[in-house]
């Protein structure tokens, strides 16, 4: 009987100190990714330049620097008729502007090393700089020309234009991807999302060069705008740079109006019948551009061929699953075996 006991306890014992010591070792790899979080925090920096919103992230050491201007709204800027303009009209920007022709544009591309290009999805597109620490200056002048300035001349217009037209022309030449449009159509009915923001043949087909004109002057506004660069620059400089550029934008077009304390911006021509939609069910606010900042990671976003940035946990920005809390995760233990025990103690003396 005696030995039998032992046994109990040391059984009890072992299991206690099986799960004991993993939950100590959680909270303790939790402390430390909520300590690198912090430090990745602190390496921030936020201004706001005449209502544009800045995140400057400090790489010691970095020879690139990459930017991106934001602009938010994505499927809510557009409507079935005109799906697809800001997407050509951020193509159309990254040929040419109206200070770098295009011949002149790219060569000072070629010869810096700078990347300008454009990525869209469901809730934002980017106007995006990639280029080397050491040429920033002249890429810098490259970016805000072709942000502020581009010249959207004809030809590059209707090239671009027939380019992503015939991008989009497959969608519906297999099943498989014909099965997906369907499936958006039935998933996203009644939404925002409903209008793929790369727009659709039909779409495209109709967007004349005014209407990308009109489209980028309502879009170049401040409040629509948000700016991320990362680099290892002067903050200093950085924020003299933005208020020569984007700090001149107005904060919103003449007419714009407040409600229940949020900003209501006028909505371009043909737009009027948009309003403002909840995100489905269970989705939470995200803020892309500041997780991206920090660290974060782009997972593949709703319909084919989008992605869409997702912010995580703090503990998942760092490429790790959220884990349960060690202190409860501990005491529901330890209640747990001392129950288990006294059962098997009373089992065992029981007459």
């Amino acid at each position: 009987m005696k030995n039998n006991f032992a046994r109990w306890i040391l059984a009890a014992l072992l299991l206690l100190t099986s799960i004991w010591v993993p939950a100590v070792e959680a909270r303790t790899s939790s402390r430390a990714g909520d300590n690198e979080v912090t430090d990745a925090a602190k390496l921030v920096t936020e201004f706001d330049v005449n209502g544009l919103k800045v995140l400057f992230k400090r790489r010691a050491g970095s020879q690139t620097v990459v930017a991106g201007l934001f602009l938010r709204g994505g499927s809510r800027n557009v409507n079935d008729k005109n799906a697809g303009v800001e997407a050509l009209m951020l193509d159309v920007a990254t040929e040419a502007s109206t200070n770098y022709p295009r011949e002149k544009f790219r060569r000072e591309n070629s010869s810096t090393g700078t990347v300008i290009s454009y990525g869209i999805n469901y809730d934002y597109s980017v106007l995006s700089l990639a280029t080397t620490r050491r040429f920033f200056d002249r890429s810098w002048d490259l970016f805000v020309d072709s942000s502020l300035r581009p010249s959207f001349a004809p030809d590059d217009f209707q090239r671009v234009k027939n380019r992503l037209m015939a991008s989009l022309s497959d969608d519906e030449d297999t099943p498989e991807s014909f099965i997906q449009v369907l499936q958006s159509r039935v998933i996203y009915a009644g939404h925002p999302y409903l209008n793929d923001p790369r727009g659709t043949v039909e779409s495209l087909s109709k967007v004349t060069l005014e209407d990308v004109r009109k489209f980028h002057q309502e879009m170049m506004q401040t409040s629509r705008l948000l700016l991320v660069v990362v680099g290892d620059i002067d903050p200093a400089a950085l924020k003299g740079k933005v208020e020569a550029s984007f700090g001149k934008l107005p904060r919103r077009v003449p007419g714009g109006q407040r409600r229940r304390g949020r900003r209501v911006h006028v909505l371009p021509a043909g737009l009027a019948e948009r309003v403002r939609h909840p995100p489905p069910a269970g989705r939470r606010r995200r803020r892309p551009a500041r997780d991206l900042a920090a660290g974060g990671r782009a997972r593949p976003g709703p319909g084919p061929g989008v992605g869409r940035a997702r912010p995580h946990g703090r503990r998942q920005l760092l490429g790790r699953p959220a884990e349960p809390r060690p202190r409860e995760m501990r005491v529901a233990v330890s209640a747990g075996v001392v129950l288990a025990v006294l059962a098997a103690v009373r089992s065992l003396w029981s007459p």
